[in-house]
């Protein structure tokens, strides 16, 4: 009996929610595990303190961690991540 072995990576990219790609494929996905992906994203709005990102998957049914970054904290309420961003 062979056994597979399931990668606990993820296709992802670092996502910001203003982006815009101007009808063309996002870019930047890369395979990684959930722990980096967010560690990155979080590093992103250190450097970017207005901004807010987000771990986005390439998973229909799982599309985003849920989790938005601003300023090095994290929030699991867009709203409460767009008063922080701006200061409120």
């Amino acid at each position: 009996m062979k056994r597979l072995i399931l990668n606990s990576s993820k296709l992802c990219r670092i996502a910001r929610t203003d982006e815009f790609d101007n009808g063309r494929v996002l870019h930047n996905w890369e395979r990684m595990d959930t722990d980096k992906a967010e560690e990155l994203a979080k590093e992103y709005s250190l450097n970017n303190r207005n901004k807010i990102f987000y771990v986005q998957y390439d998973d229909i049914m799982n599309p985003s961690s849920g989790l938005y970054w601003v300023g090095g904290n994290s929030y699991t309420s867009y709203q409460e991540a767009l008063q922080a961003s701006r200061g409120n």
